[in-house]
């Protein structure tokens, strides 16, 4: 199931309450699951099946990467243990090394994250204004 425009509205307004600094943790969850195909109470969900534990495990790797937040604060977001945390972004990347199309996919949604982020920001000075 892919999250609609009632989502993306959430993020706007999830976005205003925490500022912009906090903005991208919100656009990965949201581009990963649109990606994927999952919502975000499957991302943040307790189910280990693939291909979804990978999705999840994508999106703790990327908010790690490009939002710069903690492996205890990674994991308090996905209710789990921060090595849990530490796991996924290692695996992501032996992931990467191992399989050169998963690689160019996570580039993808690496650019796909940056540009979704811009237009959330750029909605957001809009809408402050």
């Amino acid at each position: 199931m892919r999250m609609d425009k009632t989502y993306s509205m959430r993020v706007i307004k999830q976005l205003m309450r925490r500022g912009n600094e906090n903005a991208i943790e919100a656009v990965i969850v949201e581009v990963i699951g649109n990606y994927y195909g999952y919502t975000e109470g499957e991302l943040f969900g307790r189910s280990r099946q693939q291909p979804l534990a990978t999705a999840r495990m994508l999106a703790m790797s990327l908010i790690y990467e490009q939002g710069g937040m903690s492996f205890p604060c990674i994991g308090d977001m996905f209710s789990r243990d921060h090595t849990t945390a530490v796991h996924a972004i290692t695996r992501i990347h032996e992931l990467i090394e191992l399989e050169p199309k998963f690689g160019k996919e996570v580039e993808m949604l690496r650019t796909r994250v940056k540009e979704e982020t811009n237009r959330y920001l750029k909605v957001l000075s809009n809408v402050e204004n």
